[in-house]
């Protein structure tokens, strides 16, 4: 069930990248922050499902990442009464082979054995970030290049409440 609470975008983007810096740092990874595309809006919509899905794709980024950089970015346009969202999460990890990016998304599944056993997990993280995604009425989207990285886009669209507002402070954090 998803909630439906005002929460400004970028507060929430920084509060992700703070609670996962040090994870990246114990691995000498820079995490990249990038706001610069977008504004400071206060939308409608569920911060707790939107947390969940950014910590996945960033605790992965880094989990699959020995060096070099994780980044995070979001940009936003405003659009009639709804503030569209890009996040992009990028990094300089293993990357997925192109046979394997159908089955990244399914339950249970990873792109191969070799991977479960050398980085551990379930393979539910990005199952669940798939099916939240879509249960906002949103897009996610993979490109990667074995070897030199991967790019996770979600596309989600929130109604805008003002570009000022009331800022959520609770921090939850999603696995």
């Amino acid at each position: 069930t998803l909630s439906k609470e005002n929460f400004r975008l970028k507060p929430l983007v920084k509060e992700v990248a703070a609670a996962l810096k040090t994870q990246a740092e114990k691995k000498n990874l820079s995490l990249v922050l990038d706001l610069d595309g977008a504004d400071d809006y206060t939308v409608l919509g569920d911060p707790f499902r939107l947390r969940q899905i950014l910590y996945n794709l960033v605790g992965n980024a880094i989990k699959f990442t020995s060096a070099g950089y994780v980044k995070l970015a979001l940009k936003t346009t405003l659009e009639d009464n709804h503030v569209g969202c890009l996040f992009e999460v990028t990094d300089t990890g293993i990357g997925i082979r192109p046979e394997d990016l159908d089955r990244i998304f399914n339950k249970f599944e990873q792109a191969n054995s070799m991977i479960a056993r050398t980085y551990g997990g379930t393979g539910l993280g990005l199952s669940i970030v798939k099916l939240l995604v879509e249960a906002q009425g949103g897009s996610l989207n993979v490109s990667s290049d074995p070897g030199l990285g991967s790019s996770f886009s979600v596309t989600l669209q929130f109604e805008n409440a003002g570009t000022n507002g009331p800022e959520i402070t609770t921090t939850k954090k999603a696995t």
